[in-house]
């Protein structure tokens, strides 16, 4: 059963790993020379930067080591934090594999193209 403070311990994670991402994203637009130079190495696509990869590394080594020694709280706060960048990769993944199609379809995005409906009363 999940408690109030199982939540909290969650959400704390999640807003740590949070806070790490953040802070690398604002790195990143502050220094634009930063761009295809470690850790913002571009990886195959439609998968994100090698800088997702590592904040994906934090909440799972706590995880780890919080399953490794048997503390519920460590793991729970992992937990969280994998719950933040583990939303953020699929987020990551359906806008790159968006672009690339919308690439394929020959145009910039994909609200600029509409796909044939049948009509109700066809179906």
């Amino acid at each position: 059963m999940v408690t109030k403070n199982d939540v909290a311990i969650l959400f704390a994670g999640a807003a740590v790993t949070g806070a790490i991402k953040g802070g690398e994203e604002l790195y990143f637009i502050l220094h634009p020379e930063a761009d295809n130079k470690f850790p913002y190495l571009t990886t195959l696509n439609p998968l994100p930067r090698l800088d997702d990869w590592i904040v994906l590394a934090f909440p799972a080594v706590i995880t780890a080591v919080g399953h490794g020694m048997k503390n519920d709280k460590v793991r729970l706060f992992g937990l969280g934090g994998l719950m933040f960048q583990g939303a953020n990769f699929i987020r990551i993944i359906v806008a790159r594999s968006g672009l690339m199609a919308a690439h394929k379809l020959g145009t910039r995005s994909l609200t600029n193209f509409t796909v044939p409906i049948m009509p109700i009363k066809e179906i």
